[in-house]
């Protein structure tokens, strides 16, 4: 790999401010790159304040050292809240957590810690593991009326993506419709990202921008918070007529071209993969579907015909603006675990979940395999084994933890 491809590569994975600072160093560094708009209002932060503010993980390990828990149960939520992103979403799944305790602890009881301890500090919301679980949490919390948390319960419940219109007149089989639209909003309403109230919102900019209602939406990249680079001709030609054009000036020269055009490339790939993964997730961002759809960077790959790894250093850190709202690029792909029918994994533990729940009597793996296939999922046993696993509903009974937020 050559230093200039790798430096290409560095420059994808860049978030926007990251790419600001980058592009100021090699502005002082080389007179050739030229900012074609002279504003140099782009590079002014406040240090000062952005250094005295509390981000996501301190404000929440705050809350837990508040509720003097066990040395056990603190560290576990420790590390969970470690492995949130930026959005306050569990990045880790259950068993890469018991790895990274040392299996000191059993995937109950971390999951026993994520539910009843995590998922109920403030901001409510963080500690999910999908964005259907984000609104759970906070319809448990902010919902009173016992009908409408039912209706909200029952849309949550559902394995796979709706339109909410097709629900609502499903609903109204059993529900009152007055009852069943302030669900639907309550659920439209909900914080999909508590954890950027903590991110250091000015260092966060976003890349995409999605406006306009849902038949003429539009998509495009946010271009105007950065500086309009251009290779600096003019200095160039006085270097010329001086006859002075040394191999020091000819490799600055150089350099300013590529970092130019690789920022440009940059650039049109965070377009590219960001309007298509907008494109494909238009339901979601509309709030016309509570969940987004299955959807895997090697689909965004194959589509662009760019490689898996572009497309993963891509959508690190960066983010899409939309309705008010900020979202990371990264939160709005989930793989679908059946090839012949769209079900991301969170969802195939529900419709398991549901399958289980409704029988009256107990289901081998091989019995639910065979009643989801013949939905068309198409998936194995050894796939439902593992999946079921992860299905299992805690019905928490620690009363010192329920004591604790009593008191707190």
């Amino acid at each position: 790999m050559t230093p200039s491809l790798r430096k290409s590569i560095e420059l994808l994975q860049l978030s926007k401010f990251e790419l600001l600072e980058e592009i100021k160093h090699h502005q002082d560094e080389n007179p050739f790159i030229k900012n074609i708009n002279e504003n140099e209002e782009f590079f002014e932060l406040d240090y000062e304040n952005f250094s005295e503010e509390v981000n996501l993980q301190e404000h929440l390990l705050k809350q837990i050292f508040d509720l003097s828990l066990e040395k056990e149960d603190e560290e576990i939520c420790q590390t969970l809240i470690y492995s949130l992103d930026e959005n306050g979403m569990l990045i880790d799944e259950l068993e890469e957590l018991e790895d990274i305790l040392e299996f000191k602890y059993s995937q109950t009881k971390i999951l026993e810690n994520l539910i009843n301890v995590v998922q109920k500090l403030n901001p409510l919301g963080v500690g999910a593991r999908d964005f259907k679980e984000m609104i759970k949490i906070q319809v448990d919390k902010k919902v009173s009326d016992i009908e409408v948390k039912e209706i909200a319960d029952t849309i949550l419940v559902r394995s796979e993506n709706f339109n909410f219109q097709d629900l609502e007149n499903e609903l109204a089989k059993n529900f009152d419709k007055k009852k069943i639209r302030d669900a639907i909003n309550f659920i439209k309403n909900c914080d999909l990202s508590p954890g950027m109230n903590f991110a250091k919102n000015e260092f966060i900019r976003p890349d995409i921008v999605v406006s306009g209602a849902n038949k003429s939406l539009e998509i495009k990249l946010i271009e105007n918070d950065l500086p309009s680079l251009g290779f600096d001709l003019e200095l160039y030609e006085t270097f010329k007529k001086e006859k002075s054009v040394s191999q020091k000036i000819k490799d600055k020269v150089h350099e300013a071209k590529w970092f130019i055009k690789a920022v440009e490339t940059r650039n049109k790939n965070v377009s590219k993969i960001g309007s298509l993964i907008c494109e494909k997730q238009i339901k979601f961002l509309t709030k016309t579907s509570i969940d987004p759809e299955p959807l895997s960077g090697k689909e965004i790959a194959k589509e662009l015909n760019l490689s898996t790894s572009t497309v993963s250093r891509i959508i690190r850190a960066k983010y899409i603006q939309y309705d008010d709202g900020l979202l990371p690029m990264k939160s709005l792909l989930a793989p679908s675990v059946s090839k012949s029918k769209k079900i991301t994994s969170r969802n195939l533990i529900r419709e398991i979940d549901l399958l289980i729940k409704s029988s009256q009597k107990r289901l081998s793996d091989q019995m639910i395999t065979n009643l989801l296939n013949k939905k068309g999922y198409g998936l194995a046993r050894r796939t439902i084994n593992k999946y079921r696993q992860k299905s299992i509903r805690l019905e928490v009974s620690s009363s010192k933890i329920k004591t604790l937020y009593e008191r707190n």
